[in-house]
C-alpha cells in the first residue's frame, strides 16, 4: 500500500515509523516533534469509545465542544486548538464545530 506513495513522495513518509498513524488523522510522529499535541477523539460509539453513535446530533456537537475546551486549558496547551481530519472527522468539524456559536474562537489565556 505505501510503496507507490513512498517512491513518488518520499518526504511524505520520512520521519515516521507509521506505528501510530491512522488514515483519517495526522501522524503524531510527524507533528509532535514540531511542538504539536495530537489528540484523536472518536465520537461516542465509534472507534474504541463507549456508547452509541448519534451522528450529526446536538450531543455530538457538545462532545466536540467539550473536547476542544478541555484541550485548550490543559497545562501543556497554549490554548490554541486546531482541527484536522478527513471524512467523518472533517464533516464533524465543519458541520458541528463551525456552527457552534458558543464555542470560543480565540486562544484561552
Amino acid at each position: 500500500m505505501w510503496r507507490n506513495p513512498e517512491t513518488e513522495h518520499p518526504d511524505a513518509l520520512a520521519g515516521s515509523s507509521n506505528l501510530h498513524h491512522n488514515w483519517e488523522t495526522v501522524d503524531p510522529e510527524k507533528w509532535v516533534p514540531d511542538g504539536y499535541v495530537v489528540i484523536r477523539v472518536d465520537s461516542r460509539g465509534a472507534g474504541r469509545s463507549p456508547g452509541y453513535l448519534d451522528i450529526f446530533s446536538p450531543r455530538e456537537t457538545r462532545d466536540y465542544y467539550d473536547c476542544i475546551e478541555w484541550a485548550a486549558v490543559q497545562p501543556w496547551s497554549t490554548g490554541k486548538v486546531g482541527l484536522l481530519g478527513v471524512s467523518s472527522y472533517a464533516v464533524n468539524q465543519c458541520v458541528h464545530v463551525a456552527s457552534t456559536t458558543t464555542m470560543s474562537v480565540l486562544p484561552h489565556s
